[in-house]
């Protein structure tokens, strides 16, 4: 489409304006139209003029259609980066998979001893020490099973570190208590819904035999369990 100059736009408009104004105009035919007629030909020529106006100036502008791309492509799954750390490389056979879900697991207990530590009562308490129970459940069978460590491991190490510490800091704040609880409850969704994506991108993909596999997938159902609780606990308070 060849592209007109604006500053022409105005002269068009305005020459336009002064044919159809005259009152010498005739039609093409050379009859004599009534009133009536002669209007309504002014404003369907007026209105043509305008919307042919309106396409060359879409033409020009910046983000039109033309200039528009289809969003990028999301990326292979990568590892997440632990912060101080960076990234680190996704785990790798039986050993590697279970070695993450081990560190995974000693993060959840590490949390649920420090919440039922402060007593935190109810549904919070009860949440607490499923949590415990559960994870420490799950992690001897994940080191039955062969888990091994590695940088990956390290590094979820550090991140369930770095939230225990996080979680500690809120004892010190003037509500105290309610702090860490409700703190306490975020980070359990957020965690375990992190969980549920390392387990589907990561580590049920690495698993290489067909009992840590199906080891992985019941920790799935588990970890999804957790969740929607951790969700439905931290919703009613």
């Amino acid at each position: 489409m060849r592209h007109r100059s604006r500053s022409a736009a105005p002269l068009h408009l305005e020459q336009l304006s002064k044919l159809l104004g005259s009152r010498s105009y005739r039609p093409i035919d050379g009859r004599r139209h009534s009133p009536a007629s002669r209007t309504f030909m002014k404003l369907t020529l007026i209105a043509a003029s305008l919307l042919a106006m309106l396409s060359l100036s879409a033409c020009d502008r910046p983000g039109g259609d033309a200039s528009r791309t289809a969003p990028a492509v999301s990326p292979e799954p990568t590892a997440a980066p632990v912060s101080g750390t960076g990234a680190t490389e996704l785990a790798k056979g039986d050993g590697g998979a279970l070695g993450v879900l081990a560190a995974i697991d000693e993060n959840e207990i590490a949390l649920a001893k420090q919440a039922i530590a402060q007593d935190l009562g109810g549904a919070n308490d009860e949440f607490a020490k499923q949590m415990l129970h559960d994870h420490e459940a799950n992690l001897e069978k994940t080191k039955a099973l062969g888990a091994t460590d590695s940088p990956r491991a390290d590094a979820m190490r550090a991140k369930g570190k770095a939230a225990v510490d996080a979680l500690e800091k809120t004892l010190t704040l003037p509500d105290g208590k309610d702090a860490y609880r409700n703190a306490f409850m975020r980070t359990m969704v957020t965690d375990h819904a992190d969980t549920i994506k390392i387990l589907d991108a990561e580590l049920i993909p690495a698993a290489e035999t067909d009992p840590v596999k199906a080891h992985l997938e019941e920790t799935r159902r588990v970890v999804s369990a957790h969740f929607e609780r951790a969700h439905s606990v931290s919703s009613s308070r």
